[in-house]
């Protein structure tokens, strides 16, 4: 909970739905810059806050891709390295592409494609 603490503090103000994306962007860029420990803490502390951001338009999801982004094969190595990241990462990124392609579940088909991801060569379903 320690490493969350922040987090929590800056999402109770009253101005947060403000400043909460300026500080996660703003962070995010900082921790992408971080090793694996550091980098995977982040991720997962960020995914406690999953409902708030949510609620305020801000996706985890993008948050996710955004530090990827910045440095693919250090964070590759941190999914590698930290088996609760990767679970994670795969999780919410194999949901919102389910959700991308079926924003409204009463009315989408029943449909059996499976989403496959790729991490330094190994496959995860």
């Amino acid at each position: 909970e320690n490493d969350t603490l922040w987090l929590s503090q800056v999402i109770n103000d009253k101005h947060s739905t403000v400043f909460v994306p300026l500080v996660v962007r703003a962070v995010s860029r900082a921790c992408a810059y971080e090793r694996g420990g550091v980098l995977s803490t982040y991720v997962l502390a960020l995914s406690k806050y999953r409902e708030f951001m949510q609620a305020n338009d801000f996706d985890f999801v993008s948050s996710l891709c955004e530090l990827i982004n910045i440095r693919p094969h250090v964070f590759a190595e941190a999914l590698k390295r930290f088996p609760e990241l990767r679970r994670l990462c795969i999780s919410e990124v194999k949901h919102a592409i389910e959700d991308a392609i079926a924003p409204n579940k009463a009315d989408a088909p029943n449909d059996s494609t499976a989403v496959t991801i790729l991490v330094n060569s190994q496959e995860y379903m």
